[in-house]
């Protein structure tokens, strides 16, 4: 490539270039010539400042071990973790190989045996290339200076703090061999997952003690601390392996290791533990999530938590948390693992949404490393129709829009994009009630197209969701999201509908002390009027009906539940041609004393890990009903608070749904006119009225977030069904009342076996995981013509709508 560029540049200079660039060239050299002798100026200036301090400042030895444990404990202020000093733990062995010690010198400091604290041939390289970069690209701290960085001074990034750090690098080499200040290195590094040095850090990731690491593993861990995270093997299997390959071509060409080791290395790899770590904590997840909040709060590294004395005051429910472990043990909850044995992952969070208080998190099935994923806070995943309330039903309420306004199920297209309703077909006028109640995803688009993209978008912020620029477009109805969310998130959100419209920040942590008492935070979380009461009350009564007798019914509790299922289907790549299933399955729900939200899927998606014939209403739904039944045991039930306001909220008006027949609503006495959802708002003191009936669920296959025109309003969204004026294939009539919807099909969505309508709990064994929606899965593609406005689906199949972010409607 050098050798073409030099090349290329060689034909370019010729003629009046060629004489151009001969001309600019003592102007060239004379720029890098001042350049180069201000750098050198620069450092020696930085030089005779350190040394012109009067003296190095004070240190003590112990200085370097000292470490006080931090007491974490729940809301009753009973102790529930200890988290302990690094040295009080593994401390080195004896004797490190040669290998590892060379592998971490090649990596962080290669002439570490030649210089005396501080390596002047690297300041000066990094300052030539921060000065290009015009950023800190290249750091230059020896590991003795990193040693005291770490172990004596703060993180702040000033002058002042450099000079001392110099000063005392110096110092030390005085005072120390090479050797104990490389030991001191190994003992106090991060390498990822909770393991704080060296030997912690062989035991996490290979199962054995530093003095058994070969040449591959010793390069593994080496190239950790500089991004933990990032080059994780459990996380990052391949970034990890690229980056210890880096470390491996370092060693050679430093002569640390021959070419040959080096090729043998690469072929051998390294085989990570496989078996999980002894749990230190009784509630791993949330303690983790109480160390990464405490550091945000505090400001303070990971190390100053660990072994700074403090005491942490909490937030967690044992109850609600040994409730929410007991379910996530239990692998009957979860589908079949199968033969890939990679099990489907899950992970919950429960907040008492008055005042934001985080009562149980459980961030994966299984907990294999101390601060490592904790799916509950850190997955960003695509919510499906959960985010139908955020972005479309919440808005349009908050706009006086009634719940029984009507609008068009009915083929459209907006430029480009072309939504689908997970069965395929359309059921033509249908209300905002009902098309809730069944996660109707045309309607949905529909509707937010009406209020407005930026309405839907500004309301979702409102409700706490950190939503990128690119999500202004239509697949947002849908949760056609660029980043995804997290499960605490979701619980929080809904947790304003729960709240009268009120949101309170979310978070685990209500004091911190130091060991001598004195307070450095007191939690006071952040509340704020997101929407009307009004909104947060028709909203909670709706979602209400959808696990009454719809998407939702396997939440159904002995007391009042309010939620919504959620699924997104696979990508429409080449990768899953032909596969039908899904990607995320959720439920997000509350009831009068608490809201919680439920994830299973994969963590990495592929052809060989999908979920087959699940989707919100089935094991999410299940999931988060056994986990609110033993976290409310004991609990008295009660009914959600009712709304006294100026706006009146009537349920005893019919709307239609599939399992009645077609009724327009009427509103005293007055016709309500259809005429393709063009019902104005509702004025003050009119009666608003919502659902009563059953909805099922239909998986909503959100796929990316393409950016979509949105000027194509309804296709004549007036007239359904392109004029056929019966939607639903004669839903005046719909089966004389027997309950099963669209010429006896049954459950819409495929997710009950259990139409509902009123007729209490599901029958035995509809629960049970090996049957999951019918056990049939996502179908596949439409046939041709099917996206056509002219041409609505003649069946149940769900499109796979080529990434225009149309759901599986859960």
């Amino acid at each position: 490539m050098g050798k073409n560029d030099a090349g290329n540049d060689t034909g370019k200079n010729t003629g009046s270039n060629a004489g151009s660039n001969a001309g600019n060239r003592p102007w060239r050299q004379g720029k890098r010539f001042f350049f180069l002798t201000a750098v050198v100026a620069f450092f020696l200036g930085y030089m005779a400042v350190a040394m012109a301090l009067p003296a190095t400042p004070a240190w003590k030895p112990e200085d370097l071990e000292a470490d006080f444990n931090t007491f974490i404990y729940d809301r009753e202020g009973k102790l529930i973790a200890v988290l302990q000093g690094l040295e009080d733990r593994f401390p080195l062995p004896g004797e490190i190989p040669q290998v590892v010690k060379d592998a971490f010198v090649a990596t962080e400091d290669v002439r570490f045996y030649r210089h005396n604290g501080i390596d002047p041939e690297a300041i000066l390289r990094a300052m030539i290339v921060n000065f290009r970069e015009g950023r800190i690209a290249e750091g230059a701290s020896t590991i003795t200076q990193q040693l005291v960085k770490n172990s004596l001074l703060t993180s702040e990034k000033t002058y002042e703090r450099k000079i001392k750090e110099i000063l005392l690098a110096l110092d030390m080499e005085k005072k120390y061999s090479k050797e104990e200040i490389l030991n001191m290195y190994l003992n106090r590094i991060y390498f990822g997952h909770g393991a704080y040095g060296l030997e912690a850090a062989a035991r996490t990731y290979f199962g054995k003690t530093a003095k058994d690491l070969n040449l591959p593993e010793a390069a593994l861990l080496a190239g950790l601390p500089k991004a933990p995270n990032r080059y994780s093997p459990f996380r990052e299997p391949e970034a990890a392996r690229q980056r210890m390959n880096t470390v491996l071509s370092l060693m050679a060409e430093n002569g640390l290791i021959t070419p040959e080791q080096e090729e043998q290395a690469r072929k051998e790899g390294y085989r990570l533990l496989t078996a999980p770590l002894e749990k230190p904590y009784e509630f791993p997840y949330f303690v983790d999530n109480v160390v990464e909040e405490a550091g945000e709060r505090l400001g303070i590294s990971e190390k100053d938590i660990y072994g700074g004395g403090l005491r942490i005051y909490t937030t967690l429910d044992r109850k609600v948390q040994q409730a929410a472990q007991s379910v996530w043990a239990d692998d009957r909850n979860f589908p079949p693992t199968g033969k890939n044995k990679r099990p489907v992952q899950g992970a919950v969070a429960v907040v008492d949404y008055h005042n934001g208080e985080i009562k149980a998190l459980v961030g994966g099935r299984d907990y294999d490393a101390k601060r490592g994923f904790n799916r509950a806070v850190d997955s960003r995943r695509q919510p499906g129709s959960t985010f139908k309330p955020v972005a479309v039903y919440g808005p349009a309420l908050e706009a006086r829009y009634p719940p029984y306004m009507v609008l068009d199920d009915s083929p459209v297209s907006f430029g480009e994009y072309t939504p689908q309703n997970y069965s395929g077909g359309f059921k033509g006028s249908m209300t905002m009630a009902s098309a809730l109640k069944y996660s109707v995803n045309v309607w949905a688009v529909k509707m937010l197209d009406k209020l407005g993209v930026e309405a839907g978008y500004n309301f979702a912020r409102k409700l706490g969701f950190d939503l990128a620029p690119e999500d202004k477009v239509l697949p947002l109805a849908l949760g056609g999201l660029t980043n995804g969310v997290s499960p605490l998130q979701m619980a929080s959100g809904y947790g304003a509908f729960a709240n009268a419209g009120i949101l309170v920040e979310p978070h685990s942590i209500t004091k911190i002390t130091d060991a001598s008492g004195a307070v450095l935070f007191d939690g006071r979380p952040k509340a704020s009027k997101v929407m009307e009461p009004h909104t947060a009350y028709v909203m909670t009564d709706l979602l209400q009906d959808v696990v009454r007798g719809g998407t939702g019914t396997r939440a159904r509790m002995d007391r009042p539940v309010a939620g919504k299922t959620g699924t997104t289907q696979l990508p429409d790549s080449p990768e899953f041609e032909k596969i039908a299933g899904n990607k995320d399955a959720w439920f997000v729900g509350y009831t009068p004393e608490l809201v919680a939200a439920v994830w299973i899927g994969y963590d990495r998606t592929d052809r060989g890990h999908y979920l087959r014939g699940v989707v919100g209403g089935s094991y999410p739904a299940r999931l988060w009903k056994k986990v609110m039944e033993k976290a409310l045991d004991g609990v008295p039930k009660k009914d959600f608070p009712e709304y006294k306001g100026k706006f009146k909220y009537r349920r005893d008006i019919r709307v239609w749904s599939p399992d009645t027949p077609e009724k327009t609503p009427e509103k005293n006495g007055s016709e309500v006119p259809d005429n393709g959802g063009a019902a104005a708002p509702v004025p003050a003191g009119e009666d608003t009225q919502g659902a009563s009936d059953s909805d099922q669920d239909n998986p909503d296959n959100t796929q990316g977030n393409p950016n979509s025109g949105q000027g194509n309003p309804d296709n004549g969204q007036g007239n359904p069904n392109n004029g056929q004026g019966n939607p639903d294939n004669g839903q005046g009539n719909p089966d004389n009342g027997q309950g099963n919807p669209n010429n006896g099909q049954g459950n819409p969505d495929n997710d009950q076996g259990n139409p509902d309508n009123g007729q209490g709990p599901p029958a035995a064994g509809q629960d049970s995981p090996g049957n999951p929606e019918s056990g049939q899965g996502v179908p596949g593609t439409p046939a041709g013509g099917q996206n056509s406005p002219s041409s609505p689906s003649a069946g149940g199949e769900a499109p796979q709508s080529s990434g225009n972010g149309s759901e599986a409607g859960n």
